[in-house]
């Protein structure tokens, strides 16, 4: 189950920061020049979760 980006979980704040901003503290050097987003999974069989790096989509 996708838990959402992992810089929402930073602060109280971090689920507001611009997704550009959020790329510069996301733990991935070169997030923003290959457009990807690092989010956090969740197991629902064994219960534990892992961050992911996934490709943007542009609407």
């Amino acid at each position: 189950m996708d838990r959402g980006r992992v810089v929402d979980y930073y602060d109280d704040y971090s689920p507001y920061w611009e997704e550009e901003d959020a790329k510069m503290v996301d733990g991935v050097l070169d997030s923003k020049e290959k457009h990807l987003c690092v989010h956090v999974y969740h197991c629902l069989s064994c219960d534990s979760e892992v961050e992911l790096s996934v490709k943007e989509v542009r609407s």
